[in-house]
């Protein structure tokens, strides 16, 4: 197997008409399909997850790529637990984004009322290189910003 690259991220969302305008009109990113039926998750019934089929979708381009990656945003009819996941707990814990001035980026999430959570910091793993902020969306998803380190 020869995987080429990431297509989407999915996020269920327990109130649709909060989380999309943060993905749409704060981080930017392109609803290029909207949508959900009645049917929606039948295909989970085939994985041995029953319950109540029907949703609403809204799926958005990052960084303007209409060919992916996307955020695919779900409101379930039926919903699970409405626990946010912590950065330790299994499962997805954080989504990062990578963005071309993060400093830029910070200063404009925080002039739009968006708590940030760490200063703009630097890491990284190996010779890769970030800087970094960390925030979170309406829902309390963790989202993080970076900007490859070129170094000084």
């Amino acid at each position: 197997m020869n995987l080429t690259r990431f297509n989407h991220v999915n996020i269920n969302c327990l109130d649709m008409d909060r989380q999309l305008p943060f993905y749409r009109d704060v981080l930017g990113c392109e609803v290029v399909v909207s949508g959900g039926t009645e049917e929606s998750g039948a295909v989970f019934e085939t994985m041995g997850f029953p319950g109540q089929r029907g949703a609403r979708t809204e799926v958005l381009a990052v960084g303007g790529r209409t060919r992916g990656p996307y955020i695919e945003l779900i409101q379930w009819t039926e919903v699970g637990s409405d626990k946010v996941a912590d950065p330790r707990d299994i499962g997805m814990a954080r989504i990062g984004f990578l963005v071309d001035d993060v400093v830029a980026a910070a200063d404009d999430l925080a002039g739009q009322g968006i708590e940030l959570l760490t200063d703009v910091h630097s890491g990284g793993v190996g010779p890769a290189r970030v800087k970094a902020v960390f925030f979170r969306d309406p829902e309390g998803n963790l989202l993080e910003l970076l900007e490859h380190d070129t170094g000084s």
